[in-house]
């Protein structure tokens, strides 16, 4: 006649996209963190993925792992007038 146990929800998919994990030491982080609370190391780069085979790539790597075409320049867009922009601009 007791209650069922409680169970803890999985954690929500918008709730982890707001924090990073830290490859040092594996403390999840504010979103808006450069860096590590705990260690201070730095927030690693995200992933990218190949335009040539798709492949999902470390943040880190300069060329595809797979298929070895360059990683793409970074871009920003331009929040007034949505021009996607090159890195060296």
């Amino acid at each position: 006649t007791g209650s069922p146990p409680r169970r803890t929800p999985p954690r929500d998919q918008r709730e982890a996209a707001m924090v990073w994990s830290c490859d040092s030491c594996t403390l999840e982080n504010a979103e808006d963190r450069r860096s590590c609370e705990a260690c201070e190391a730095a927030r690693p780069l995200p992933p990218w993925s190949c335009a040539s085979c798709t492949f999902e790539n470390r943040g880190l790597d300069e060329e595809c792992e797979v298929c070895h075409t360059a990683k793409p320049a970074p871009t920003w867009t331009c929040a007034a007038c949505t021009l996607q922009n090159g890195d060296a601009l």
